[in-house]
């Protein structure tokens, strides 16, 4: 039985497992107000680098199946929403000149043209699971139609804590808003494909097993995308993390957003 703290948790965790045609995913046996009684997914957490590697055929999976993104906001403005409400958020706990840089980081002109899809929006390997049947996905309470690199948020704090895959770096070339952004090496075409290997952690291939599995190669203005969805993500964990007393969450934030 899970039960849920507020009304939209419950009804995003519904919709995602009744509405979704999901498989691999708990199924809703009934339910009560803000309570789901749920089938169990058999099996463990999975951390290695096949759970990753299944964990990104998950994703495609999810994301290829959306059907047409129907919200009439456009993905950037709804993003420079989003941001904004997380800046007022995190006034009592971050300090002018640090919201002022990251506004100012910001570039919601990467997202111009860009679709929803469908999202779990909490993927991590805490809620992946490997058993006899397969690979699985638990907690849809943050489901809903997004951009599908907030998917890759979570994933990216465990193989990449400080930020250096989305970072801007010291001397970038101009290429939009932000600069060129990180390790796009000498010679390397701007718009052009990026080698995911020169950019992943030293010894950690997670990430590139997870990028090989999804079937999304990365590109300059995919960087661009993360570096600001990152961004946002840093913040938003910093602000609920002091909000909360969640001390582990909101050092997670702030050290994402120091190497951005």
């Amino acid at each position: 039985l899970k039960t849920f703290a507020s009304q939209r948790a419950f009804e995003q965790e519904r919709a995602a497992l009744v509405g979704w045609g999901l498989s691999g995913v708990p199924g809703v046996i009934s339910e009560g107000r803000r309570a789901l009684l749920l089938s169990d997914v058999d099996g463990a957490e999975v951390a290695d680098v096949d759970g990753f590697r299944a964990a990104g055929r998950f994703l495609r999976g999810l994301h290829d199946g959306s059907p047409a993104d129907t919200d009439s906001l456009p993905v950037p403005q709804a993003l420079d929403r989003r941001l904004r409400s997380w800046l007022r958020e995190a006034e009592p706990f971050v300090a002018a000149d640090q919201r002022a840089a990251v506004l100012n980081a910001f570039d919601p002109t990467a997202f111009d043209g860009d679709v929803r899809v469908r999202c779990h929006r909490d993927f991590h390997p805490r809620n992946w699971r490997r058993g006899a049947a397969g690979f699985g996905v638990i907690d849809f309470e943050h489901a809903r139609f997004d951009h599908p690199l907030v998917d890759c948020l979570k994933v990216l704090d465990l193989v990449d804590p400080d930020g250096r895959i989305g970072s801007a770096r010291d001397g970038a070339t101009a290429d939009g808003p932000q600069g060129r952004l990180i390790d796009v090496r000498d010679g390397a075409a701007a718009d052009g494909p990026i080698d995911v290997e020169q950019r992943q952690p030293p010894d950690d291939p997670r990430w590139t097993a997870f990028l090989g599995g999804w079937g999304r190669p990365l590109d300059a203005r995919d960087l661009r995308r993360l570096r600001s969805l990152r961004l946002l993500h840093a913040l938003g964990s910093v602000a609920w993390g002091a909000r909360e007393g969640d001390t582990e969450f909101e050092g997670q934030g702030w050290r994402l957003l120091a190497g951005l």
